[in-house]
Order: C-alpha cells, then sequence, then structure tokens
C-alpha cells in the first residue's frame, strides 16, 4: 500500500501474484536391491520403496508395471511378479507427482529354466 505524501489521503493497493513453477521430478528409494535372475515358477516380491518429492510425497501416483518375456504387459497390483516364462521380465515403476513431473525406474530380471 502506498500513501499520498499531500496528505490528500491518496491511497492505491497493489497486488502481485507469484506462481512457483515445479519442474522437478519425484524420486523412489528402494528399501533393498533387485534380483538379477530368478527360476521359472517362482514367485518374487518386489523391494518397497520410499516416495521422495519436493513438494508432497503423499500426493504422487506409483504404478508399476511388467512386461512378461512374450511382450505381454500387466499393472502389478500387490507387489509380487509370478515368473511364468523363460527370459527377461522388465520391471517399470512409473512415479507422478501433483505438477505432472514424473520419473520412470526400470529393472530386468532373467527368468531361468532349473538346473
Amino acid at each position: 500500500e502506498a500513501k499520498d505524501a499531500s496528505r490528500k489521503k491518496n491511497t492505491i493497493t497493489v497486488t502481485k501474484t507469484i506462481t512457483v513453477f515445479d519442474d522437478s521430478a519425484p524420486e523412489l528409494e528402494f528399501e533393498s536391491e533387485f534380483i538379477k535372475e530368478i527360476t521359472v515358477g517362482y514367485m518374487y516380491e518386489l523391494p518397497k520403496y520410499i516416495v521422495k518429492d519436493n513438494t508432497k510425497a503423499s500426493a504422487c501416483n506409483v504404478t508399476v508395471s511388467v512386461i512378461t518375456p512374450r511382450g505381454l504387459s500387466e499393472v502389478v497390483k500387490d507387489g509380487t511378479v509370478k515368473f511364468f516364462y523363460k527370459g527377461t521380465y522388465t520391471i517399470n515403476y512409473l512415479v507422478t507427482d501433483e505438477d505432472g513431473n514424473c520419473a520412470l525406474y526400470t529393472f530386468k530380471i532373467v527368468s531361468k529354466e532349473a538346473e
């Protein structure tokens, strides 16, 4: 607020809007390492993770999906992957924050026949 020095009681109020732009992607911190190999037919519980973001981590969305050696893709809902086929499985974690910033984490696990 500014006032007129001539004592005429003229005043003006100026309002400014400041927009904060967040372009920082959220991050995932995994509590353990991923395995590299597994036997066909086994199940694997994926490592737990912690979401980190410069704003509100609890508002981030994490989608976990798996692509099988046959090219089939499905969302992992319970944190467990079953290895039905021999070959390379791709595990993807897509984390997105409230501002639309995202990060993709990809891990490969090879499923082999029992020896």
